[in-house]
């Protein structure tokens, strides 16, 4: 657990630095509501399959497309070199250098080139080497890590800046960013000229034709690219598609996800090693790098990794890299997906020790253009942590929920009683980690699955059946709403039944704690997958399980079971929907609620399962006027939020700063919410009421 309470420390060292995190939000902010330029697109999803079918197609039969590719590089005079590791990426580099009698070489942005460190193994042959991309640059200067896929040096203020360039070019340069940046420029077209090698990365190799795609906002690729009679790209096999279609579709994904641009400034077509009027052929090598890559090819749980196109958009979307950055959030790779980068190319050790970090909101998922499943990845890797340090003492309590939850409901008077009293709530903190400030909800005296115990089904000529799935608050603390739910349901002719069930597991899910898990796991998909081979729909009120019931289960324990509820569960809104397609609108929205201003926050989960959220589709049916509030996690994710200190309440409730003020600024009556804890952390932290949205329906018997 050591690691564990060390990483809480590094994260209360940067929250301390208010500027730092106001830089990184600011940025990843703009990113992210420039990047719904993407999300505009008609052919938006469709376009996030193909670009994962083409990535994947590669992946399943990578010795074709990779023999594909190296036999059409060759025939256009280009070298090509596979290096098993960094070692001898390296080796033929520094090998070409000397044989080439290098003394000077450009260098464009690439991670590949990061991860195996060729700068460095220049510098220390004696070679100078200029990084052009001016992030990399600044980075070169301040002997740093990129912070950001994209951005590597957004952490830098221009106070820095300024101090860095100043030492570097020998007098006082302008803090005026423009003038600034023509001062690098001007210096650096010196070192293009004098270059004895260019070293890039690309964005897309094409298989079918051995087109190399390099795309930049700086044109210092392309001038690099023009100039140097030694030209290296470095690139790793997860850069290839099947075809030249292929590259476009990532193309048109490539910079409206990563910079919210439908097209970068400057895209490079590489089509062979022709050289420019003075030379009939540059000298050209691609040096495609492994380097672990083949580790995820043998492992299904890590294959998803090799279809990332270096977009970023995951890092601009997490909650808590957007608050602690990339010096502590990654090693080379940075972020959610820098984990599972990390720990199959770098360093398995500190991807390990920083998978804390992932608060398993899902929200990287849901804004992948590859759709690639970053949570999932994580999640095997958490596993490692417990496996080397053991189970922090709050996610123990945590994982217990199903058992505690349901002898709290016994004592639930009392227990309720002394939850409310600060000196109960300390004690409690010092033997389970769970912050005394967080509220806590109330148990119920008689849980939903006593209520379902004692009743029949009103319903005697149903529409639909529907086997309700209610997790853990649903059940044992507000079983109203699941009351609610089946009354509603009923209301419109379904009939509900609630079968044999235990949470859904994601609080232990969430941090790794899978075996636990499989307990949850195997007994809820056995019983809800008997009851949809009798017809049933399964469906939840609770989006966490849905995202759990719809996308998990299969994922962690692959079966019948799984994969039939996998197709056959529904988020309880998404039902609604699917219902009043078919049968017809009769629902109507409660006349008490009819004039309120009303806000919508969607949890994590609803992002992540859906494009566009079933409870702003339904309340738009019902002509109901709700605004819906953009930001990226409430902070609470989950269980997350409950713990201690810089364990997890200090950063929720930082997280949650945003969203909080957004409320402010709208000044709503009732915030709408379909997720328990969610409805928690919006009225601690934004003293304002929240409601699950199925409080405002009732049956239209008009109809």
């Amino acid at each position: 657990m050591g690691s564990y309470y060390k990483l809480a420390d590094q994260v209360r060292e940067i929250l301390n630095k208010r500027d730092y995190e106001a830089r990184l939000i600011s940025t990843t902010h703009k990113r992210l509501a420039l990047r719904r330029e993407a999300e505009a697109l008609e052919n938006y999803q469709e376009l996030r399959e193909k670009i994962r079918e083409a990535k994947q197609k590669v992946i399943k039969n990578l010795d074709y497309y990779l023999g594909r590719l190296r036999y059409n590089l060759e025939s256009k005079n280009i070298k090509v070199f596979l290096a098993k590791d960094r070692f001898e990426a390296l080796n033929y580099i520094l090998n070409l250098a000397k044989e080439k009698g290098v003394k000077k070489v450009v260098k464009s942005k690439s991670m590949v080139s990061e991860e195996i460190h060729i700068r460095e193994a220049l510098e220390q042959e004696g070679i100078e080497v200029f990084e052009t991309d001016l992030g990399e640059r600044i980075l070169q200067l301040a002997k740093e890590k990129p912070d950001h896929l994209i951005a590597p040096a957004l952490h830098k203020s221009l106070d820095e800046l300024v101090d860095l360039f100043t030492k570097d070019l020998g007098y006082p340069v302008p803090r005026d960013p423009e003038e600034l940046v023509k001062h690098v420029r001007k210096s650096l077209r010196n070192e293009f000229l004098s270059a004895d090698m260019n070293i890039s990365g690309i964005n897309i190799a094409v298989a079918e034709n051995g087109a190399l795609f390099i795309v930049s906002n700086e044109g210092n690729a392309r001038l690099g690219l023009s100039l140097a009679k030694v030209q290296v790209v470095v690139m790793g096999i997860e850069k290839i598609v099947p075809t030249l279609e292929d590259a476009f579709k990532v193309l048109k994904l490539l910079g409206r996800s990563a910079t919210g641009q439908k097209l970068p400034v400057y895209v490079s077509i590489i089509y062979g090693a022709i050289g420019n009027f003075s030379d009939s052929y540059k000298d050209f090598h691609v040096v495609i790098v492994d380097n672990g890559r083949s580790k995820a090819l043998k492992d299904e749980r890590f294959s998803d990794a090799l279809l990332c196109i270096r977009c970023g958009a995951c890092l601009n979307t997490c909650p808590t890299y957007r608050l602690v950055g990339g010096k502590l959030f990654g090693d080379i790779y940075t972020g959610p997906i820098g984990i599972p980068w990390t720990y199959l190319t770098t360093n398995e050790e500190k991807a390990v020790s920083i998978s804390p970090l992932c608060v398993s909101c899902g929200l990287c998922e849901g804004v992948c253009p590859a759709k690639i499943k970053i949570p999932e990845m994580i999640m095997w890797i958490k596993e490692k942590a417990i496996e080397k340090d053991s189970l922090p003492i709050a996610n123990r309590f945590i994982a217990r929920l199903d058992s505690s939850a349901r002898l709290a409901c016994k004592f639930a008077p009392i227990l309720n009683w002394l939850m409310d009293k600060k000196s109960f709530r300390i004690l409690m903190e010092y033997f389970t980690h769970l912050d005394h400030r967080r509220p806590f909800p109330k148990y119920a005296s008689t849980p939903l699955e006593e209520w379902f115990k004692n009743r029949k089904s009103k319903v005697n000529n149903p529409i639909d059946k529907v086997a309700y799935f209610a997790d853990i608050y649903a059940n044992y603390n507000e079983p109203e709403l699941g009351i609610k739910v089946t009354e509603l349901l009923e209301g419109l002719d379904v009939e509900v039944v609630f079968p044999k069930q235990m949470s859904a597991g994601m609080q232990m899910l969430a941090y790794g704690n899978i075996k636990p898990a499989l307990k949850n796991i195997k007994l809820n998909s056995k019983s809800f997958a008997e009851w949809v081979k009798k017809g049933y729909k399964v469906v939840s009120s609770e989006p966490t399980a849905a995202f759990c019931l719809k996308l998990l289960y299969h994922e962690i324990y692959p079966n019948e079971d799984t994969e039939i509820l996998t197709k056959n569960s529904f988020e309880f809104f998404e039902y609604l929907n699917h219902l009043i397609e078919k049968k017809g609108l009769r629902i109507k929205v409660r006349e008490e609620y009819r004039n309120k201003r009303l806000a919508y926050h969607a949890p994590c989960h609803t992002k992540s399962l859906f494009f566009q959220w079933p409870v702003m589709e339904l309340l738009k049916r019902l002509s109901l006027k709700v605004e819906p509030i953009h930001v990226t996690c409430c902070g609470i994710a989950g269980s997350y939020g409950f713990k201690k200190g810089y364990e997890g309440y200090e950063v929720s409730m930082r997280v949650g700063e945003e969203l909080f003020n957004k409320i402010k600024e709208i000044g709503p009556d009732y915030i709408l919410t379909e997720s328990s804890v969610c409805k928690m952390q919006i009225e601690h932290g934004a003293k304002v009421k929240a409601i699950h949205p199925i409080t405002l329906l009732s049956i239209n018997s008009s109809i």
